[in-house]
């Protein structure tokens, strides 16, 4: 007897849940290079809640070596992912995330302390852009401890808050939203950020 013809079987298309409603810029240039008029180097792109977004880096160091936010818990301050939350939370007891905070480069105004998975981006892709020494993140670890990335070996670790680290900033340029409302309101409220948190710092 002839075998029985297999079942077809269901084509596999991603729901419109899972697709962005709205798509944002496109780099014009490949990762490692100047991303003109938007402040930096071109890092690569990052899933978000909300939806993407392209990573930039600028060229040189935007703090000096100092220690992290000394014997402050800040509680908020402890996302893997989002440096920009965290860098919001840091306003009032760390002075590079103030300084970082006041950093305008090509007109922009909203760079931020990267996240342990940011900061490991710029690890993978721009280690040529930094020093082969410690960077710190804006990912907290308790009351005593952040996280940094050593450049000089790749390593992420949690180091005591008193070491005198380097910082760099970054900034993002969304590449597509998602369609979920509650995350786009979220959006939003991350892309106005900046003149809220540098009133709080008096940085006007």
């Amino acid at each position: 007897m002839p075998l029985a013809a297999a079942p077809a079987l269901p084509l596999v298309t991603r729901t419109p849940a899972a697709m962005p409603e709205r798509l944002g810029k496109k780099p014009p240039v490949p990762i490692g290079h100047y991303w003109p008029g938007e402040g930096g180097v071109y890092a690569g792109t990052l899933r978000a809640d909300w939806g993407s977004y392209h990573l930039i880096v600028p060229l040189a160091d935007c703090a000096d070596l100092c220690p992290h936010a000394l014997e402050v818990d800040e509680a908020l301050a402890t996302s893997v992912t989002d440096g920009l939350a965290n860098t919001r939370e840091l306003l009032a007891s760390h002075a590079p995330a103030r300084e970082i905070a006041a950093l305008e480069i090509d007109g922009h105004q909203d760079f931020y302390i990267p996240s342990k998975r940011e900061l490991a981006m710029c690890e993978i892709n721009l280690s040529h852009l930094f020093m082969p020494s410690p960077y710190w993140s804006s990912t907290q670890c308790g009351r005593d401890y952040a996280w940094a990335l050593s450049f000089d070996s790749g390593a992420m670790h949690d180091w005591p808050k008193t070491l005198e680290f380097r910082t760099k900033a970054v900034r993002r340029v969304v590449s597509g939203i998602s369609t979920n409302c509650n995350n786009k309101h979220q959006l939003q409220q991350e892309e106005t950020w900046i003149s809220s948190a540098r009133s709080r710092a008096n940085l006007r």
